[in-house]
């Protein structure tokens, strides 16, 4: 895994989850670190088309959660890592699975929500959830962050009609 891979995964995670740890200084936090090394381990080279982040911050008693799923020209990647439990030393390695299938295993895709965008030239803005075999069902919210007003959930949901068409022939 090169450092480059590991710095565009990193950027991508935090523009798509202003939520997503910057500084690691937590326990709960360093484990994002080791999730983002899994990650771009698996993307490698492949261009990132889209990336989704969730985070759960643990507050109320409940456990930091991080999780983010990726899209390649190619693959769909799942990984997500839940910190430890007190704010003892977490276990080596730290267990958080990345789970990875090929794009043509898309079983549904269901649209919750459109929004046309403002600017013409710019496309809707849409919430969906896309179910693949294999791994948990890919659930896209409507846009929050600046950078994710660029139409890129409208440019992701298009891409997965196109193999959703695909594999039911």
């Amino acid at each position: 895994m090169s450092k480059e891979a590991l710095e565009r995964v990193q950027k991508h995670l935090r523009s798509s989850n202003n939520n997503w740890p910057r500084d690691h200084f937590m326990m709960s936090e360093k484990v994002a670190t080791w999730l983002e090394h899994r990650l771009a381990r698996v993307v490698g080279d492949s261009e990132v088309q889209f990336l989704s982040s969730t985070v759960e911050d643990g507050r109320g008693g409940g456990r930091a959660r991080y999780s983010a799923t990726i899209l390649t020209d190619e693959l769909v990647i799942h990984g997500e890592i839940q910190a430890p439990e007190d704010s003892g030393r977490a276990p080596y390695p730290h267990q958080g699975d990345v789970t990875v299938v090929h794009r043509s295993k898309i079983q549904s895709l269901t649209l919750h929500h459109v929004e046309p965008a403002d600017d013409e030239g710019t496309p809707d803005y849409v919430s969906f959830t896309a179910a693949f075999d294999g791994m948990p069902p890919m659930v896209v919210g409507m846009p929050r962050y600046s950078s994710q007003m660029d139409g890129s959930t409208s440019n992701a949901f298009d891409s997965l009609m196109r193999d959703l068409g695909r594999t039911s022939r």
